[in-house]
């Protein structure tokens, strides 16, 4: 949980305690600073924090938490518009899956969804999706089951299946209460405002917008899981439209709508 790692982070001098804790304590620690910058909209220092942890398991040879830190690096250059990096570290994620790992197979599928969605590639995404979510599904994790459903729904939605997408936006929202989430309980929302927004149900999509946006301003996110700014500035514009949290609305506009660069 984003808004518990946040705490975690006050709570600490987070670069002494990456200083003096253990290899592999450090590893974790810099993925959670990673993880934690990004949902901050900081794409460069998450990126440099990637790097960093990397760049230690290879010193050390500790690499038990490459798979997660390569994840975050992928998610954090697709956020940033450089498809040409992502496309790199998810290279670099193939290459050290190991099929025992079935947490990191899913994993890679997952962030691979997100990739080729980016990309435009609606069909690869959706094969990728569907592997990731039905791996997550069978992990009894309800972390695994919220972000793979909810990772199914947005490729459902974007292929204009709402129907489909409406199950495993459930599923999602089911798996976030399990574990209280206010980050799956905010996609929820979002997910749900985009349906509405695509058949032009006006008050659902306030409802949903309202709900998702308000939950963001309490927590001070600066984003979701997935981030797809054309997604994202189309239910900006209409949270401005309806004055729904302008002020927070504005900013995450302004530190999260990027251009994709060019390569």
């Amino acid at each position: 949980e984003v808004d518990k790692m946040g705490k975690q982070i006050r709570d600490v001098d987070a670069r002494k305690g990456v200083q003096s804790a253990s290899p592999m304590t450090s590893i974790l620690w810099l993925s959670q600073l990673a993880v934690y910058s990004w949902f901050r909209a900081k794409h460069e220092e998450s990126l440099r924090l990637v790097q960093e942890a990397l760049e230690l398991s290879e010193r050390s040879g500790m690499h038990v938490g490459d798979t997660r830190v390569i994840a975050q690096g992928v998610f954090a250059s697709l956020t940033a518009g450089d498809s040409k990096t992502a496309g790199s570290y998810l290279d670099k994620m193939k290459a050290i899956l190991s099929p025992k790992q079935r947490m990191d197979v899913a994993q890679y599928h997952y962030v691979s969804t997100y990739y080729f969605v980016v990309s435009g590639d609606l069909a690869r995404a959706r094969e990728h999706a569907v592997k990731a979510a039905l791996m997550f599904g069978k992990s009894d994790t309800p972390f695994g089951a919220a972000i793979g459903s909810a990772s199914l729904a947005q490729v459902h939605i974007l292929r204009k299946e709402f129907r489909e997408a409406a199950v495993w936006i459930e599923r999602a929202r089911t798996a976030g209460r399990l574990m209280r989430s206010v980050n799956v309980e905010m996609q929820v929302h979002l997910l749900r405002a985009q349906i509405s927004n695509a058949r032009g149900d006006e008050q659902r999509l306030i409802r949903h917008l309202r709900k998702g946006l308000a939950i963001g301003r309490e927590q001070g996110f600066m984003g979701i899981g997935w981030w797809l700014p054309a997604v994202m500035q189309s239910l900006c514009m209409k949270a401005i439209e309806y004055g729904i949290g302008p002020e927070y609305v504005r900013e995450f506009i302004r530190k999260r709508i990027v251009v994709p660069v060019s390569r």
